[in-house]
């Protein structure tokens, strides 16, 4: 029997793991350019990564820009192994947007643009790239899609069942698409002026292109055909031709920037909402089944201001992972962070992540992600005008300016630290399961792992801890308290 004045005490071995799984890095870098931007990422099969972007250069005679393609591949810990570019040259430059990997793992397709014009004032014209890159950096082969009377883009990528590759684009100002061999060569090509979008750019990727199970294509973007932009999804068939299309939020602004399937069949669709009640935009995923009809809208709103999703992924069936920008307006104005949400198969958020950049306005934003093997979350953007990468475990540990988190937290969980012990004691018991103990130092980097019994008090021996600061944190499947220490 249990009083206030009795505490049974419960010892329970815990199991250690010193090393985290995941090896976790956060990085800026850049080739002193002018500007520099990440579109695209990939991780392959062994945890290399590969994006793809542009850099700008400033020359002074003639004067203007030159811009490259860029395509960088890196190990696991984001080393560079090699840069590729093409363009570069003033009357020729090019933009990369989006990145694909072929099952029989050769390398890398990218497409995008490339740029010719025969003076500074223009006229430009632009062309629809492809490029294919080996594990070495060579070029494998290499096209260029163009017409004297249209300009043409490449937005997105994807590899198909049979070997080829569905290319989303631009055409003018209408949607585009384009099926290849593995080769590169065009089988077909269909421009869609019924579905509008802007000129061949130099922003981020127009729209998301994946083939579905039956062996068409779904596609998000944002189209400008209603009053105002809305996150448009069409579905097509193995020709091109329309199934059917959806707008998302009919009623105000939305713009679609990814779509991915799930491994229930169905689809997720990320990108923001404006305006919400303060006049700012959200972020929001949509669920739709194979037929467009919508199963679930949500909207993610971290400071309050201008929030939105980029790109989405699966890390594991019915949890998925999102990334872009949130605004933090109250404390600099201008000053943008990187956001990652992660949440379950309705919708409802696991956890949130913010890095915070510093002092200053300064703009982090993610534009891609995957998930890499071991399992983590490698996350792609800009720093103001730096390539910035990053790479978390799975539970979004990594980022070195790393907010405090959003977490539920329950107060019946209570941790007490006193030198080379810490005390756990769950003052709400239950026949649960063990309640999870996991400390991070301060690059977030997971350096003790256990178990504590739910029912009673539990002590954790840290003496095999460095001094300095770490993060305690205790859960179960819908509880958490998290503590902030120093170890002497």
């Amino acid at each position: 029997m249990k009083t206030s004045s009795v505490l049974i005490l419960l010892f329970v071995f815990l199991s250690i793991n010193l090393l985290s799984q995941t090896a976790t890095w956060e990085k800026t870098f850049g080739y002193h350019a002018a500007d520099e931007r990440l579109f695209a990422l990939k991780t392959d099969a062994d945890g290399n990564i590969m994006f793809t972007g542009l850099l700008d250069t400033v020359i002074f005679n003639p004067g203007g820009i030159e811009r490259k393609a860029i395509t960088i591949l890196m190990d696991p810990d984001g080393n560079t192994k090699w840069m590729r570019s093409v363009g570069g040259d003033f009357h020729a430059g090019a933009v990369s947007k989006s990145i694909a990997l072929p099952d029989d793992n050769t390398g890398m397709v990218i497409t995008g643009n490339y740029i010719r014009t025969n003076s500074f004032w223009g006229p430009y014209y632009t062309s629809l790239l492809l490029r294919k890159y080996n594990l070495t950096g060579d070029v494998l082969w290499h096209k260029i899609y163009y017409d004297a009377d249209h300009r043409y883009s490449g937005e997105s990528i994807s590899k198909t069942e049979d070997g080829g590759f569905m290319i989303s684009g631009i055409c003018d100002t209408c949607l585009y698409l384009m099926k290849t061999d593995d080769y590169g060569d065009s089988l077909w090509t269909k421009t869609y002026c019924n579905f509008k979008v802007n000129y061949p750019d130099f922003t981020g990727p127009a729209s998301k292109i994946i083939q579905t199970s039956d062996q068409g294509y779904i596609l998000c973007h944002t189209s400008l055909d209603l009053p105002g932009e809305r996150m448009h999804i069409i579905k097509f068939n193995e020709s091109g031709d329309t199934v059917w299309t959806r707008t998302i939020n009919n009623d105000d602004y939305s713009y679609g920037s990814s779509i991915i399937k799930t491994s229930d069949g169905n689809y997720l669709a990320c990108g923001s909402q404006g305006m919400s009640d303060n006049g700012t935009n959200d972020a929001m995923i949509v669920k739709i089944d194979p037929g467009g009809e919508v199963i679930w809208e949500r909207e993610y709103d971290r400071f309050g201001f201008n929030d939105g999703f980029s790109s989405i992924n699966e890390t594991a069936p019915d949890e998925y992972v999102a990334a872009g920008y949130a605004y933090d307006e109250p404390s600099g104005g201008n000053r943008i962070f990187a956001y990652v949400v992660k949440i379950n198969a309705t919708g409802d958020t696991l956890w949130t992540r913010v890095d915070n950049p510093g002092v200053g306005n300064i703009s982090e934003t993610i534009q891609d992600l995957d998930v890499s093997p071991e399992p983590g979350i490698v996350l792609g953007g800009n720093m103001d005008n730096t390539f910035f990468l990053a790479k978390l475990d799975e539970y979004g540990i990594g980022f070195t300016g790393m907010e405090n988190q959003e977490i539920q937290t329950d107060r019946n969980i209570q941790i007490l630290v006193h030198n080379n012990e810490i005390t756990i004691e769950n003052r709400a018991p239950a026949n649960g399961p063990m309640l999870t103990v996991l400390i991070f130092n301060t690059l977030g980097q997971l350096v003790f792992s256990g178990t504590a019994n739910a029912d009673g008090v539990t002590f954790v021996n840290i003496g095999q801890l460095q001094p300095g600061i770490y993060i305690i944190k205790v859960s179960d499947a819908n509880n958490c308290r998290k503590v902030k220490f120093s170890k002497g």
